[in-house]
């Protein structure tokens, strides 16, 4: 996603860069990836289990590792499966995809969810409504889109687009 303004839409990977790589992809993955982070601690508490779940012998530490974890390795399978789709599709639209592009693009992509779900965790063990943790992380990701795709016209944005997490990806 990282150079789109630099492709022509009007190509099977132009479109696929920009519909796909830069708009519906982390969008899906955000859904996903905020839902689980949430359901970490701030579901527990809602529902009321966090009693029963601190009273068994684990560490609080060991808890949110673990549970990271497996996020961790459900964002993987995603990721592989929507790039490997990408790739393995390609030749039927008479397009060639390098696997180093679709490997790049897959960790760097991989990386990114992996920081959403981290300040999504955060602001849950924070906010301890799930409710509003959902809401905050979702507003710093559209926040942190609106600033990358804003930052071409401004250039008072342009100074801060650094903070953007969408300038990286």
């Amino acid at each position: 996603a990282a150079g789109a303004s630099n492709v022509d839409f009007f190509t099977v990977e132009g479109f696929m860069t920009i519909e796909f790589l830069a708009l519906w992809f982390p969008i899906i993955i955000l859904g996903f990836a905020v839902a689980f982070a949430t359901a970490m601690v701030a579901k527990e508490i809602n529902e009321g289990t966090i009693d029963f779940l601190m009273s068994q012998p684990i560490s609080r530490q060991s808890l949110i590792v673990s549970r990271f974890g497996a996020l961790k390795l459900y964002l993987i399978a995603l990721t592989t499966i929507a790039l490997g789709s990408l790739y393995l599709l390609a030749p039927f639209y008479d397009t060639k995809l390098k696997i180093r592009g679709i490997l790049v693009t897959g960790l760097l992509a991989l990386v990114f969810f992996l920081a959403i779900s981290a300040y999504t965790l955060f602001l849950s063990l924070i906010l301890k409504e799930r409710g509003q943790a959902i809401v905050a992380s979702v507003s710093i990701f559209v926040a942190s889109h609106l600033l990358n795709a804003l930052a071409d016209f401004s250039d008072t944005l342009k100074k801060f687009q650094f903070l953007s997490m969408f300038k990286y990806y």
